[in-house]
């Protein structure tokens, strides 16, 4: 026996080169993490490829035989047909054939699209085929990672991201779409899932609390907290303690923190307005349910002047409503590029976009 073919194996060391890509590692993963649905779009095309070829058998084989002679012969047509328009090396000749391949055509295309991933949602929603969009973000993060020293260039698809992959509920027309894209690149949110970030869902206390001590690069708190509902060894007992030793939160009450609370956007306000070091800001009468008079007051003029909000319309900003997780990674990205929005002085935090 000739074992010579052996030596063709060692090709495969080449597959090794992957960990030092991380196009290929992302590819390799989005593949692992599709296995089943790739498995399903297969089956699926499979099943059509079979009726095609079988429908144009029916319609032709009389006509042309040496062609349409059976099903399997039928099947280059059907491949050829489905996945393109045809080459034109085996055409139906008859106005039922024809009728047909048109019908093929289409239906052709439009799956081809499907498993694609620019069918319908466009591969952002968890229940449609995603296939296409993530093999285009992991394309998109090797151009990043591999060209021009990590920025893109024009050898780079121009819409996605790795991080589209990761998460499914955010699309590229989504005003939070690049502050989300940003706190995941800097480990400030790891979603609510492995494949969502919940731009919708509400905030709590706790979570903002991570979010805002995640930013300033997770400095240890040097005491404790003193509230009383605030478990010592919880995952968000530093940050607040951090939050009250740096003046950001003064809490609920003199002993509540009331961790499980939605923050509202009056209060997000005043903790990024204190985390800035409360610099001086003009009064500001743009929003006419901001009374002077309100705790947040200075904090949501601080917001106006540095253009870190536009309000829920011009002439409103909502206090008392709850912020979203897609608005509050919107208004700390704005504040981390901003350096002249915070007090001559203060401390940036660790994680800003600009120096």
């Amino acid at each position: 026996v000739d074992l010579r073919f052996l030596r063709a194996l060692r090709l495969i060391r080449i597959f090794k080169l992957t960990r030092h890509s991380s196009a290929m590692t992302v590819l390799l993963d989005v593949l692992r993490e599709e296995a089943r649905s790739f498995g399903a779009a297969l089956s699926i095309l499979m099943v059509i490829l079979i009726l095609a070829a079988s429908g144009i058998y029916l319609v032709e084989h009389d006509d042309q035989p040496e062609d349409f002679g059976s099903i399997p012969s039928a099947m280059w047509w059907a491949v050829a047909t489905l996945t393109t328009v045809g080459y034109g090396d085996v055409t139906p000749v008859t106005a039922a054939g024809k009728l047909f391949g048109a019908l093929v055509t289409i239906v052709g295309t439009n799956r081809t699209l499907e498993v694609r991933g620019f069918f319908g949602d466009g591969g952002t929603n968890p229940n449609g085929p995603p296939f296409g969009l993530r093999f285009q973000a992991a394309i998109q993060r090797g151009c990043q990672d591999d060209y021009a020293g990590g920025g893109l260039t024009s050898n780079c698809p121009s819409s996605s991201n790795f991080r589209v992959a990761r998460f499914i509920d955010i699309a590229p027309d989504n005003y939070f779409y690049d502050p989300v894209l940003w706190m995941a690149d800097e480990s400030i949110t790891q979603g609510v899932g492995p494949k969502e970030f919940g731009p919708s869902l509400q905030v709590t206390r706790s979570q903002f609390a991570a979010f805002v001590h995640r930013f300033a690069g997770e400095p240890e708190p040097v005491e404790p907290n003193g509230f009383e509902d605030v478990p010592e060894g919880t995952w968000y007992e530093a940050p607040i303690s951090w939050m009250r030793e740096n003046g950001i939160t003064t809490g609920t009450s003199p002993t509540t923190f009331s961790p499980s609370a939605p923050v509202t956007r009056g209060q997000l306000a005043t903790f990024l307005y204190r985390l800035a070091g409360e610099p001086a800001v003009e009064p500001s009468e743009q929003f006419e349910d901001v009374p002077a008079d309100q705790f947040y007051t200075d904090a949501v003029a601080w917001m106006v002047e540095f253009n870190i909000t536009n309000g829920t319309s011009p002439t409103t900003f909502s206090p008392t409503d709850a912020v979203t997780r897609g608005q509050t990674a919107t208004f700390i990205y704005r504040l981390a590029g901003i350096p002249e929005a915070f007090a001559e002085g203060t401390e940036f935090p660790a994680k800003m976009r600009v120096g």
